[in-house]
Parts: structure tokens; C-alpha cells; sequence
């Protein structure tokens, strides 16, 4: 199942009891601060995976055309990486926010034909936290996984502080991302890291 029949709420009810200026702890495709919204550079962007895209994954852009998009622009649409992107193809990270629905498993992401909020690797930059499924020192590259690994430790759109894993492809995002959190993460047990862009 996709996100697409994921749970939007009651109808009529709402979204929650009270609101904070932020949250008590990061979700993997949110923003560092609340604050960080009037700088960080957002485009809103059709989704375009049959399957939808999970907040917080990495994501490449294709030129749509304009009546696919109904004038949305930018006039492109976000699906995941896979075999051949590279750093240039690089879109940004699909972020997290109260109209992400919820699959299966209670992971947020936006359904296909839904207009995703994307942060934008260049011109302002931002920081946004991703899942880390690996010891992550501040020091280290930042890559992108676009060709699964055989064992399924990393989908397409993951980010990691690795350029290899078993049957695995991964590109660098050196010229364009920076991990600014340690974290220590596993398969089973993912942790969340931060990554800013704009200041590499």
C-alpha cells in the first residue's frame, strides 16, 4: 500500500489538541527550526512515484509537462533516484509537514499527484533531518542511495555517510550537502541526523 489510502485525519475533527512553536523531537524530512521556513529554499513540486515518496528521502526532478503540472511551478515532478543520477540531478529532500499522509507502516510521505514541499539544494540552502541507519560523524560525506542494496539497508533517496553497501549504488552529494549532527543509527533501529545544504 501506498500513501495514497494513508490516514488524512478525521473529517471534521482536528489535527491535534494544542500547537508548539516545534515539535519535542525531529521527524525524518523536517525542518532544523521553525524559523528556518522564511530563509530555506521550498518549491512546491508534483509527486510523481506510483507509490509515493516518504518524507525525508532524496529526490531528482523530470520536466513535466504543463498540464500535467496545472501550472504548478517549478514545471517538473519529484520521483526517486536511480541508476545513472548523479549530484546534477539532485533535487533536494522531500520535507515533512501536517498534510503528509501516512503508509502502512506509519511513515509520512505524499501520495503521486499530490504537491510535495521539496528543499532546495542551492541558492539559500537549509538544514533537514534524514534517517540515519549508520554511525554519522559531522566530518563525513554525505551520499545518496539510488540503486537499493541487496539486503535492503538503503532504498533509493536514503542518505548515508557511505559510498558502498552490497549490490547498493550510491552518488555523492559533497558539492551540495554537509551532515551538521552526529548520529549512530542501525537497519533496525534508525536514527535521525541533520543535513544542511548551501554551506559546503
Amino acid at each position: 500500500m501506498g500513501f495514497a489510502s494513508g490516514f488524512r485525519g478525521t473529517v471534521g475533527g482536528s489535527v491535534q489538541a494544542n500547537y508548539t512553536d516545534q515539535p519535542s523531537r525531529g521527524l525524518a524530512g523536517m525542518l532544523a527550526f521553525a524559523s528556518e521556513e522564511a530563509v530555506a529554499n521550498i518549491d512546491s513540486v508534483i509527486i510523481a512515484e506510483t507509490l509515493g515518496i516518504a518524507c525525508g528521502k532524496g529526490v531528482t526532478f523530470a520536466q513535466a509537462a504543463s498540464v500535467a503540472t496545472d501550472m504548478q511551478l517549478p514545471d517538473v515532478l519529484a520521483s526517486l533516484p536511480v541508476t545513472g543520477d548523479t549530484v546534477t540531478n539532485f533535487g533536494g529532500v522531500l520535507l515533512f509537514d501536517a498534510t503528509a499522509q501516512s503508509n502502512e507502516n506509519g511513515v509520512p510521505g505524499y501520495a503521486k499527484g499530490r504537491v510535495g514541499r521539496i528543499l532546495r539544494p542551492k541558492r539559500s540552502g537549509g538544514r533537514v533531518y534524514v534517517k540515519a541507519v549508520d554511525t554519522i560523524a559531522v566530518t563525513d560525506t554525505v551520499y545518496m542511495c539510488t540503486v537499493a542494496s541487496t539486503d535492503g539497508t538503503y532504498q533509493p533517496g536514503d542518505f548515508t555517510n557511505q559510498n558502498s553497501a552490497a549490490g547498493g549504488t550510491f552518488v555523492t552529494l559533497a558539492t551540495v550537502a554537509k551532515w551538521v549532527m552526529p548520529a549512530t543509527g542501525t537497519a533496525l533501529v534508525p536514527a535521525l541526523s541533520l543535513i544542511e545544504f548551501g554551506l559546503v
